[in-house]
């Protein structure tokens, strides 16, 4: 078995190196073939080198120069970035500018009218309005609306020479009974006049509330000559005002006092009433309360002196010649001055408390008008103020003539209410310090007649005391003494009411 496969291992290794020589011999081949083209591939590519170098080199050239050409252009496309951006704010610049110009020349075109005089309104009125017509609706570009902006702006440097010196026109006015007459104007500075056609109507011109057309105001008395003179163009002396028509506006709407009144309603009225009534009520105490005399000392002297000497019928004479409440007191005094001391101070007090009723009547009254008439005029104010927010309600705050008459209510009575209150309350006041004098001085009076009577029983002489009474005995069958009845003094009578 082992040489067999001896020899089959030799013959595996014998046709296994034949097999390798065939594949060495092929590869040899390849290998050479795959040199040769190789060599050719380099010849080929040596051969095609220089040309494909020499297409890179300006490929590279060409690249260098598209490079530069791309920063110059990237240059360029910045600055004119940079350039536009300028441009777009120069170009915003100006249109701020132009906005700006437009603004102020629609602010002038909608403002000169109300500065020039209200007389020559109607001279520029159409031109004003066709410039008006033509911008407003926002159609017109800037330069149209421009143009015709500009136009104001010409008229007023044609008015300006124009009115160099005075200036005289045909126009309408209109006249106190609220019609429209034609006539001729002349304007001198800021002065307007005017004549009608007719004569009936010359004045000076002024700008009513809410019209668009010359008011004419008459000037007064003997200044109409000057100023028809002036109109016709003569030369005359003519009034000047110097506040530009506000004067007389402010004695056009200057009120009469019972215009004045009127605007507080009937809170108004019933305030003035109520003073009216409280005035008359302190002239009749100012006449009541003057009437009272008080006697002089001198005559209360007399009367002591004469009773004094034991005549009462002339005392008596004497005071009743004191007139008023005072006389009445001291005739009273002098009927009674021979009774005790305590017995006639209760009859003059209760004479003074009677008095002071008379005197002092309706005087509450004058105390209560001065507290009640500011709370009337509260009353007013208040009222006022709720018809004013009732038309702020309904009209808005727009109109001020709408809220005048509100407002007008609300301090007009509160202005009513303190002008009759501080007059009646220091009138009040000076009434009550007059009654209280007169009764003080009464008062006075009675203690000075008293003082006088008791030193009048000082210096009368003593008289002899009467004899002694015996004393009572008592009754039989009874342990008590009966004593004599005592004397009552006189009573007073009572005050009246």
């Amino acid at each position: 078995m082992k040489p067999l496969l001896t020899v089959l291992v030799g013959i595996a290794l014998s046709c296994s190196l034949l097999a390798q020589e065939a594949v060495l011999s092929k590869v040899q081949q390849d290998l050479d073939s795959a040199l040769e083209r190789q060599r050719d591939t380099i010849q080929q590519i040596a051969g095609e080198k220089i040309p494909l170098v020499r297409e890179l080199d300006e490929l590279d050239d060409k690249v260098t120069a598209l490079s530069k050409d791309l920063r110059a252009l990237q240059k360029e496309e910045a600055a004119r970035g940079t350039s536009q951006l300028q441009l777009e704010s120069i170009v915003k610049a100006r249109e701020t500018e132009i906005n700006f110009i437009k603004s102020n020349l629609k602010e002038f075109g909608l403002g000169w009218p109300s500065r020039i005089q209200i007389a020559e309104q109607q001279l520029y009125a159409d031109t004003l309005k066709e410039v008006e017509d033509k911008t407003s609706t926002g159609a017109a570009s800037d330069l149209e609306e421009l143009t015709e902006r500009l136009k104001v702006v010409t008229l007023s440097l044609e008015r300006l020479e124009e009115n160099l010196g005075g200036r005289s026109f045909t126009g309408e006015g209109l006249i106190q009974t609220g019609e429209k007459v034609s006539g001729k104007f002349a304007l001198l500075g800021p002065a307007g006049y005017f004549h009608s056609q007719n004569g009936e109507a010359t004045g000076v011109t002024t700008q009513a509330l809410n019209q668009l057309t010359a008011s004419i105001v008459d000037p007064g008395s003997g200044r109409a000559a000057g100023i028809q003179s002036l109109v016709g163009g003569a030369g005359a002396d003519v009034a000047l005002d110097p506040t530009l028509g506000k004067a007389l506006k402010l004695e056009v709407s200057r009120d009469t006092i019972l215009e004045h009144i009127a605007k507080g309603q009937w809170v108004g009225w019933t305030l003035i009433y109520l003073g009216i009534f409280a005035m008359l009520i302190a002239a009749f105490k100012w006449w009541e309360i003057s009437r009272v005399n008080v006697p002089h000392p001198r005559v209360i002297n007399s009367i002591i002196d004469h009773l004094m000497m034991d005549d009462p019928k002339a005392a008596a004479a004497e005071a009743a010649q004191i007139n008023g409440k005072a006389g009445e007191l001291m005739q009273l005094a002098v009927r009674h001055h021979d009774t005790k001391r305590r017995i006639l101070e209760e009859l003059l007090y209760e004479k003074l408390l009677s008095i002071r009723p008379k005197l002092e009547r309706f005087l509450p009254f004058l105390a209560v008008t001065a507290a009640a008439a500011p709370l009337m005029g509260l009353l007013g104010t208040v009222m006022g103020m709720i018809k004013t927010f009732k038309l702020i309600t309904e009209f808005g705050t727009g109109d001020a003539r709408t809220l005048s008459s509100g407002i007008s209510e609300a301090l007009v009575t509160t202005e009513l209410g303190l002008v009759v209150a501080i007059p009646t309350l220091i009138i009040h006041g000076l009434l009550s310090r007059m009654a209280r004098g007169r009764i003080g001085h009464m008062e006075a009076s009675s203690m000075a007649f008293l003082n006088g009577l008791s030193t009048r029983d000082i210096d009368r002489p003593r008289e002899t005391p009467p004899p002694k009474m015996p004393t009572p005995k008592p009754h039989q069958g009874s342990g008590k003494t009966k004593l004599p009845p005592k004397e009552e003094p006189p009573q007073a009578s009572p005050a009246p009411a």
